[in-house]
């Protein structure tokens, strides 16, 4: 092998080392406060400012704009969180990939902590092993921090002699043609190693070591930035509504502030020669990073006043031609556990909410006419049984657990109701309740009762407070169930005086059983989902 290929080899293992120092310190991070950012971000996004400032926070504490992207996409989709609020996030968390360029300025080219990176990942490596829960979480993000500098390091010392093979005096963006050639060498870039920050820190390597100029670099930056929507557009195919929106406005966003970026790079390098009186050779580095803040942070000044209205375009723009209620679980966000419970338990919120208006509505009008609705309900309990069963816990997690266990039973009890929604429409059970003798009208009273219970429950779920109507359903259930046995005996005692005939008898019996069952099932369902929701709030 050639000193050539060997160079070539030594700058992708230095990159490679860099990316998996930033995987194994983002999963660190995760563990450490993925769970906290989770709640924070749903607490302070209220407006498209403090989702920006919260998005920007958030994936400079995680070092992955893709976590908090995700997250968001998640929150949206569960209810947790406005589109136009969630704009904020996406835009303020591309503030947020800058702090990795201001790291690796800072502690690998200024502190060279290069030559401290194997004690730190040392140290790691003995606490991931040997400590628990979130000191073992701690002993994992200090070696990540490590490996990326050992990264940084192999790269430094490669390209410092990668100038003896390659001719890099000719490279330019000129002309307009080169640009393109530049910006598509780095969206290429990013899209093989599905990390803008490693395609920042070879940029900034490459201009340390005198390989690149300032616009080449700055180019090649921007192209980063833009080649992270790839990623994301491709991530929306197949998907929600909700994440094909968050996706095309990350595309959207991004290119607009990458075009703005282009257009700006020559008046930066006229301002900052005549704000720091030196050319900007003179400290390129560091030019380099305050230029991929100043055009993100322009980005985010320009476009935030007219997030609502951004929103309402894109909404415009991509339509769905039927939103189902599972149209939200989107299976690219399960190796997110939280939030796909999370987007299960709103996607169930709202199966259960349908089920009690059909469940009504067989009770009260044409049974036959809820067909069609219990049909699209079945597809969606489906649909959310297959998600479910995919989401994986861990074994240790007792609050994830027991929210997976509720959705699961909150599940099962669904099915039965549908089912029983499914097999009562019939004619006789029309006559049983039209029927003016004492016992029918009992059962007409009971199904009265339960209509007007179900109803409140639905209305006071869609609200979030559910507790007071559940107790209703409770108490009428206990009242049915008591009173079964009673009614049975009552029914047969007129069959035989020949006061029913036992065809007549029949049909009264099974359609009292069945209203048991029903207040059972929705009790059931609506006590599980308290509880899921419950945990979920803790």
């Amino acid at each position: 092998m050639t000193d050539k290929w060997i160079l070539i080899a030594e700058i992708l293992g230095g990159i490679g080392l860099f990316l998996l120092g930033m995987i194994v310190m983002t999963d660190g991070l995760k563990s450490l406060a993925g769970n906290l950012i989770r709640f924070r971000l749903m607490e302070y996004t209220r407006s498209p400012y403090s989702g920006a400032l919260c998005g920007a926070i958030s994936t400079a504490i995680l070092q992955s704009s893709s976590a908090v992207t995700v997250a968001t996409v998640g929150f949206v989709r569960a209810g947790l969180m406005t589109f136009s609020h969630s704009l904020g996030v996406i835009f303020g968390a591309n503030i947020g990939t800058t702090i990795t360029g201001w790291l690796v300025l800072l502690f690998g080219f200024k502190l060279k902590l290069g030559v401290i990176a194997f004690p730190l990942i040392f140290a790691g490596a003995l606490l991931r092993l040997f400590a628990k829960a979130n000191i073992a979480a701690l002993g994992l993000t200090i070696a990540g921090f490590g490996l990326i500098f050992v990264g940084i390091t192999e790269l430094q010392e490669s390209m410092s002699t990668l100038r003896e093979f390659f001719a890099f005096e000719g490279l330019s963006v000129s002309t307009f043609s080169q640009k393109l050639t530049v910006l598509g060498f780095a969206i290429l870039f990013t899209l093989v190693t599905q990390s803008s920050s490693a395609g920042v820190a070879a940029a900034l390597t490459a201009l340390y070591s005198d390989l690149i100029n300032f616009e080449v670099a700055a180019t090649l930056v921007i192209g980063m930035d833009i080649g992270t929507t790839v990623t994301a557009l491709m991530a929306t195919t197949g998907a929600s509504i909700a994440a094909k929106r968050t996706g095309y406005s990350h595309v959207i966003y991004n290119l607009f502030t990458g075009v703005s970026a282009l257009i700006f790079v020559t008046p930066f390098v006229m301002a900052w020669e005549y704000i720091t009186t030196q050319s900007i050779v003179e400290n390129a580095e560091v030019a380099l990073i305050t230029f991929h803040s100043a055009f993100n942070l322009l980005g985010i000044i320009i476009v935030l006043p007219f997030s609502k209205l951004f929103a309402k375009v894109i909404e415009k723009l991509i339509r769905s031609s039927h939103e189902t209620n599972s149209e939200q679980l989107d299976e690219s966000l399960l190796n997110q556990p939280s939030i796909a419970l999370d987007l299960a338990l709103d996607s169930l919120k709202k199966q259960m909410m349908a089920l009690l208006q059909a469940t009504v509505g067989v009770l009260r009008t044409d049974p036959l006419a809820m067909t069609t609705k219990l049909v699209e309900l079945q597809t969606d309990i489906d649909i959310s049984r297959e998600f479910i069963d995919k989401i994986p816990i861990e074994k240790n997690d007792h609050q994830e657990r027991q929210r997976l266990l509720n959705l699961i039973h909150t599940l099962d009890h669904m099915q039965r109701l549908h089912e029983r929604c499914e097999e009562l429409p019939n004619q006789s059970f029309r006559h049983s309740l039209s029927s003016k003798s004492a016992l029918p009208a009992e059962i007409a009273d009971y199904s009265e009762q339960l209509c007007k219970a179900v109803t409140l429950l639905n209305n006071s779920i869609q609200r979030n407070q559910w507790s007071a109507p559940l107790k209703e359903v409770s108490i009428l259930f206990e009242q049915l169930s008591a009173a079964h046995q009673e009614f049975r005996q009552k029914v047969l005692t007129k069959v035989t005086n020949d006061e029913f005939d036992i065809m007549d008898a029949t049909n009264m019996l099974d359609t009292y059983r069945w209203l048991v069952h029903v207040a059972k099932h929705i009790e059931r369902c609506a006590s599980h989902l308290l509880e899921a929701s419950a945990l979920t709030a803790g």
